[in-house]
């Protein structure tokens, strides 16, 4: 936890919070957090999948 704090810039008791689910957290927190460990996020249904950079499409 001390380690995705200082990747993210955030207090290890907000964290902390957010792993307990005693905090929520906003999409851009979890997309921080999930970048800063490597993992990409992504939207998705049953007919698409998108990643956070399609959403900012023109063509869609």
């Amino acid at each position: 936890m001390n380690d995705i704090s200082k990747l993210v810039g955030y207090a290890k008791n907000t964290v902390s919070q957010y792993e307990t689910e005693t905090l929520n957290s906003d999409f851009y927190t979890i997309e921080k957090i999930a970048n800063s460990c490597g993992y990409k996020t992504y939207f998705e249904n049953s007919e698409e999948k998108f990643e956070i950079i399609d959403l900012n499409r023109k063509d869609a």
